[in-house]
């Protein structure tokens, strides 16, 4: 009986460590995952917003965009999951906070807008963003830190930095406008 008893005790301690260790990595799974799952909310949220980018629309004006090293403006169709959004289309700001995150900033587009425009609305998109590197390329395919012309780019290069210490990593992502200026 005291050899059972000895053998049990054994056994249940030995579940007791394993039950600790699968807990243990449980919830540094769950952490790496959430930070995964933040960077890949910013990535689809930032193609399609940079796939939306007005071209100029019925109206054949030139786009508004504005491309800086480390920031961009630029007009966008809004992501319709967006709460208290009432405009499809906004003129959205991209860059880096002064308290380190990527923040994105949104009013809505109101093309024969008579009298003042209201404030935009600002939101963290990702924490711990301390630098936002941009660069765009046109037809020629040359990269430029800034681009301010009639059209839109080809393709904008979109880097993030995150601060000392921050294990995650974003690779460069490359985003393409799609969105076509109107013709009859």
């Amino acid at each position: 009986m005291l050899a059972a008893l000895a053998v049990l005790g054994f056994v249940m301690l030995l579940l007791g460590q394993g039950l600790q260790f699968g807990m243990l990595a449980w919830r540094r799974e769950s952490s790496t995952l959430a930070g995964v799952g933040d960077l890949d909310t910013v990535d689809r949220l930032l193609r399609r917003l940079v796939a939306g980018i007005d071209a100029g629309g019925i109206y054949r004006v030139t786009p508004r965009f504005v491309g800086m090293p480390h920031a961009v403006e630029f007009t966008s169709a809004m992501p319709v999951a967006l709460p208290g959004v009432a405009a499809r289309e906004a003129d959205i700001a991209l860059s880096a906070s002064a308290k380190g995150g990527l923040e994105l900033s949104w009013r809505p587009h109101l093309r024969r807008l008579l009298g003042p425009q209201e404030a935009p609305t600002r939101h963290q998109v990702l924490p711990g963003v301390v630098q936002l590197d941009l660069a765009y390329a046109g037809a020629d395919a040359v990269w430029r830190s800034e681009w301010h012309d009639n059209v839109l780019p080809r393709l904008i290069r979109l880097r993030m930095v995150f601060g000392a210490g921050d294990a995650r990593h974003f690779p460069d992502l490359i985003l393409a406008p799609m969105r076509d200026a109107w013709a009859p």
